[in-house]
C-alpha cells in the first residue's frame, strides 16, 4: 500500500508539523510585538536577535548532533519547546520581553531539531529514501513559507493571542508524539561514540574537515556563491515592481508567489528524478540557469513591455528561478549525505548551515545598498557574471557522478 517505510511518513509528518507550528508562531508573535509596543524597531531587534543566536549556536549543535543520541536531542528540545509556550501561557500578565525570549529559544530549537534530522537520516531511513526525502522536505518548507503568512495573519485577525499560541501548542505536541514513534535504533551506535579531544577542537575538526575536502569545498562556494547572489533578486524584485516600475502590491505579490511555486513543484519533481540527477550537471548547469536568470531579469529596462505583459514575464523568470535552485541544491545535499562520514555529519551539516546564515542577510544588505546607488539592471549583470566565474574557477572540482554513489 505504501511505497516507503512508516518512518519515511513519520519523519515527513513530523517536518510538516513541527515546522508549521512554529513558522506560524514566529509569524503571529512578531505581528504581536509590533501590536503591543508599536515600534517597527523592537520588531526588528527580537527578529535580528533570535536569528544571530540560532547562528552562533550551529558549531555547538553540531556538536552535540555528531556525540549525543538524537532522539533523545529532539525528544528534549520539543519538550523544551513545549514547556516555553506553556510557561508563556500561564505567566501571569506576560512581557513582550518573555515572548522575545520564547521566539528565540524556539528559532534555536528548531536549529538543533533540523541538524539532528539531518545527521541520523541515514541511519534511519534506507538510502532510497533518503534521496526522496530530501527534496520533498525542501517542497514542505517552501510550502509552509506559503501558509504562515496566510494561517498566522488569519489566525492573528480573529482569535484571542492565547488561543493563537494553544494551537501552535497542540502542534508541537503531536510533532514530540510523531518523533517518539520513530524508530532510531541504528542511531544509537553512533551516539556511543565519544568525542576524543575537547569540545572546541571537535568543533574546529568539523570547520577543517570542509576546508580540506576538495569536493565538497568547492560545491560549497559555488552553492554559497548562487545563494548570496540570490538576494540580488529578493531584494531587486521590491524595487523593480514598487519603484522603477509602479506596478503595485498586488502584482510583486504574484510574482513573489511565482518564485515559491517553483521551489515547491521543484522538490516534488526531483523526489522523482533524484536517481538521475549527475553532480556536476546540477550543480553546475544550475549556476548557468541561475546566471542567464538574474540576465533577463533587465529585459523590461530594454524592451518596451504593458504591465501585464511584465507581470506575466517576471512570473515565469521566478517561477524558474526557484524550480532552478531546488534542482541545484538537491544533488548537493544528496552528496553530503552519503558521503560524509557518519561521525562527522553534524559538525558538517552546522557548518554549511552557518555559512548560508551569514551569507543571505549580507546578500540583502549589500545588494540594497548598492541598489542606491547604480541602477539595478547593472548590478544584475555583475551579479550574473560572478556566478560564472565560480564556475569557471570551481566547476571542474566537482566530478561528475550520481551523488548517492561512492567516490
Amino acid at each position: 500500500m505504501f511505497k516507503y517505510s512508516r518512518t519515511f511518513y513519520k519523519l515527513l509528518s513530523f517536518d510538516l508539523l513541527s515546522k508549521l507550528g512554529s513558522s506560524i508562531f514566529m509569524f503571529g508573535a512578531t505581528l504581536y510585538i509590533y501590536d503591543v509596543t508599536q515600534s517597527v524597531f523592537a520588531y526588528t531587534i527580537v527578529l535580528a536577535i533570535s536569528m544571530l543566536v540560532g547562528t552562533l549556536a550551529q558549531p555547538f549543535i553540531g556538536y552535540i548532533s555528531d556525540f549525543l543520541n538524537n532522539q533523545k536531542i529532539i525528544t528534549i528540545s520539543q519538550t523544551v519547546s513545549v514547556l516555553s509556550l506553556i510557561l508563556y501561557l500561564i505567566w501571569p500578565s506576560p512581557h513582550f520581553i518573555l515572548l522575545a525570549i520564547v521566539i528565540t529559544l524556539l528559532n534555536l530549537i528548531d536549529s538543533i531539531i533540523q541538524n539532528s534530522i539531518l545527521t541520523s537520516m541515514k541511519r534511519i531511513l534506507y538510502e532510497d529514501e533518503v534521496n526522496v526525502i530530501i527534496p520533498l522536505r525542501q517542497s514542505i518548507m517552501t510550502g509552509v513559507n506559503i501558509l504562515s503568512p496566510i494561517v498566522g495573519g488569519f489566525m492573528f485577525a480573529f482569535v484571542p493571542f492565547k488561543l493563537f499560541v494553544i494551537t501552535v501548542l497542540i502542534t508541537e505536541c503531536i510533532s514530540m508524539i510523531l518523533i517518539l514513534l520513530i524508530n532510531f535504533k541504528h542511531d544509537e551506535k553512533q551516539s556511543q561514540i565519544q568525542p576524543s579531544q575537547s569540545m572546541f577542537k571537535e568543533i574546529k575538526a568539523g570547520f577543517q574537515y570542509v576546508l580540506k575536502h576538495k569536493v565538497i569545498r568547492a560545491m560549497l562556494v559555488i552553492a554559497m556563491t548562487a545563494n548570496l547572489l540570490f538576494s540580488s533578486v529578493t531584494a531587486g524584485i521590491p524595487k523593480i515592481f514598487m519603484e522603477d516600475f509602479s506596478l503595485g502590491a498586488h502584482r510583486l505579490g504574484i510574482v513573489e508567489g511565482s518564485l515559491m511555486t517553483g521551489m515547491f513543484i521543484g522538490g516534488l519533481v526531483v523526489s522523482k528524478i533524484s536517481k538521475q540527477l549527475k553532480l556536476k550537471n546540477s550543480l553546475v548547469g544550475g549556476q548557468f540557469v541561475v546566471a542567464l536568470v538574474l540576465v533577463s531579469f533587465s529585459f523590461p529596462y530594454f524592451i518596451s513591455m504593458n504591465v501585464t505583459l511584465m507581470t506575466i514575464v517576471y512570473a515565469i523568470i521566478t517561477f524558474i528561478l526557484g524550480l532552478t535552485m531546488v534542482v541545484q541544491n538537491t544533488p548537493f545535499q544528496i552528496y553530503l549525505h552519503n558521503q560524509v562520514e557518519e561521525h562527522m555529519k553534524g559538525r558538517m551539516f552546522s557548518v554549511v548551515s552557518m555559512i548560508a546564515m551569514f551569507v543571505i542577510p549580507l546578500g540583502l544588505i549589500a545588494f540594497g545598498m548598492l541598489y542606491t546607488y547604480i541602477p539595478l539592471h547593472y548590478v544584475l549583470f555583475g551579479a550574473s557574471g560572478l556566478l560564472i566565474l565560480s564556475i569557471l574557477l570551481f566547476g571542474h572540482q566537482v566530478p561528475n557522478i550520481y551523488p548517492s554513489n561512492e567516490e
